[in-house]
């Protein structure tokens, strides 16, 4: 099986029951933190502008632009969630720097949207196969040389979560 195989079925197949009881307590602050500093952040310098570009990008209204309440495509939605959730820098971290809540929710929030309703257990899921799998792809600080943690392993959580949600297969 490939990498790519494992981590598909990875995605595709794990459960709540599958998650340890810890994990899952960690997931529920992680998604009230990104919540909190969504809020505390959707006015800051940048985020106005953010949401004007993803209301004039225009397109189907499929997930809402939180504090804002506009709909707007799933994935304007998630990109300027993520934005605002990150705004303040007071959302998660780890060594060397990797923030996977901010993206990794708004794209499980944007794809439950999309998908008309999850669970809150698959919605949980998601959000913690998201990310896993983005601090499993972290790196040493040494290896990013000079790139952005974030931007280099959450993108796969995100994907990871939004495919969770949606119930993309493995393939």
């Amino acid at each position: 099986m490939t990498t790519e195989q494992e981590i598909a079925r990875f995605v595709c197949h794990t459960t709540i029951g599958d998650i340890p009881a810890a994990a899952l307590d960690t997931v529920r602050d992680v998604v009230l933190g990104v919540l909190g500093t969504t809020v505390a952040g959707a006015r800051a310098e940048g985020c106005e502008t953010v949401v004007e570009m993803a209301r004039e990008l225009g397109g189907r209204p499929e997930a809402s632009i939180l504090v804002y309440g506009d709909k707007v495509p799933a994935q304007q939605a998630a990109f300027a969630n993520a934005v605002m959730a990150r705004a303040l820098d007071f959302e998660d971290s780890m060594a060397p720097g990797a923030h996977a809540g901010a993206a990794v929710v708004s794209a499980a929030l944007a794809a439950a949207e999309l998908a008309g309703g999850a669970s809150g257990a698959d919605f949980l899921t998601a959000v913690a196969v998201g990310i896993e799998l983005a601090v499993r792809m972290n790196l040493g600080e040494a290896e990013y040389d000079g790139f952005d943690p974030t931007g280099v392993c959450v993108p796969f959580g995100s994907t990871a979560a939004a495919a969770k949600i949606l119930g993309l297969s493995e393939e």
